[in-house]
């Protein structure tokens, strides 16, 4: 069984295994011994699958990856693809977070800010429809871009 089909498993009933099967990966990232364009590649059908749980759970895999590595370790042209995957997939589960630790890095540009704030925009109707707890992640993620990239926001 591949770690994405093991942290699909366990990320909702035991987020401890969950975090270190995406620290066990980060640590390959890191090492070489895989690449993020491999990890993309291994969410193929979860990512496209009409089941928005699956989908939800293959974007967390890999913003729990992309988490786990250390904050200097992504390029520019890294960031901003991730960046424009989530916001593409904004309505999925874990995209919010993915792009919430996106911004956090030091390489994260008021362009990349500005097209998180558009896709939040775009998307508040679907984004408002869910839970409290993930309301409040779409809500912290528009501060952070507020209080952090203001010039690119708007």
């Amino acid at each position: 069984m591949s770690a994405l089909q093991t942290f699909m498993l366990v990320v909702e009933h035991d987020k401890p295994a969950a975090r270190e099967i995406a620290e066990r990966i980060a640590q390959d990232v890191e090492s070489k011994k895989t690449t993020l364009i491999e990890i993309v590649q291994s969410l193929g059908a979860y990512i496209n699958d009409e089941d928005p749980i699956l989908r939800g759970k293959a974007v967390s895999y890999l913003t729990a990856v992309i988490r786990a590595l250390p904050p200097k370790f992504l390029s520019r042209q890294q960031i901003q693809v991730l960046t424009t995957f989530f916001c593409d997939r904004i309505e999925d589960g874990g995209a919010v977070t993915g792009l919430d630790t996106l911004q956090k890095l030091d390489r994260f540009s008021k362009d990349m800010a500005q097209e998180v704030t558009t896709a939040l925009f775009e998307n508040f109707n679907t984004l408002q429809s869910r839970s409290q707890s993930q309301r409040f992640q779409v809500y912290q993620l528009l501060n952070e871009l507020m209080f952090n990239h203001r010039a690119g926001t708007f």
